[in-house]
């Protein structure tokens, strides 16, 4: 009639004597163990089962010359725990090419337990990543912006919701200045050359500029 993830309660009604007899009491068997008495109760409550299983609860009447029923069966199976709850997720350590991620605060329902976290960057596509509780990226892309997500899966294949935290990793260093220097000259021009520069981690081409007496680039 109820159920919980770690219980159910049975119910039975319908059983008569046979003319003459009268009461007896009502008995109950799980998976046809031993008879338990159970006097005039038409419900009993069985605890501390295991979540999502099946359990079989058998009944007889047996009146007062001791002659039992023929037997009523019923299977209830519990229901699954609560879905985990979700948690709170984090970046820090953000360079030009990724972030640490950190989460914490996820819980499993009551009779949950492990399971695995997992994360994803479109809250679509799923990577598993154990029971870390962090990680650190260098493969993405400077000055982008990302969304992170992870979430809590119980023993029974059950998520949480998705916590996620967006962050926009950093620009490349700034290039380092080469060298310049005139290579020729005549009497109306001047040819200037350089090299030596180079361009932050992650930076990349870009172009050179030239000013003179730091007008207009």
């Amino acid at each position: 009639s109820t159920k919980t993830y770690n219980s159910i309660t049975y119910s039975w009604s319908g059983f008569s004597f046979g003319a003459g007899g009268t009461w007896g009491k009502y008995q109950y068997s799980y998976n046809n163990s031993s008879w338990v008495d159970a006097g005039q109760n038409t419900s009993h409550t069985r605890s501390s089962l295991s979540p999502n299983t099946s359990y079989t609860l058998y009944v007889r009447l047996v009146d007062n010359y001791g002659t039992a029923s023929a037997v009523a069966s019923v299977s209830g199976t519990t229901n699954k725990p609560a879905v985990p709850s979700k948690g709170t997720v984090s970046a820090s350590s953000i360079t030009y090419n990724g972030a640490k991620l950190s989460w914490s605060g996820f819980s499993f329902g009551a009779g949950a337990t492990w399971g695995k976290y997992q994360y994803s960057w479109d809250n679509s596509n799923w990577t598993d990543c154990g029971q870390s509780t962090n990680l650190t990226f260098t493969d993405k892309s400077p000055n982008t912006s990302y969304n992170f997500y992870v979430r809590l899966i119980d023993n029974y294949g059950q998520a949480s919701g998705s916590a996620t935290v967006s962050f926009t990793t950093k620009k490349p260093a700034a290039p380092t200045k080469g060298t310049v220097s005139v290579s020729t000259k005549t009497y109306n021009s001047i040819t200037y050359s350089w090299s030596g520069f180079s361009f932050g981690a992650g930076g990349t081409w870009g172009k050179y500029q030239y000013s003179y007496n730091y007008s207009s680039w």
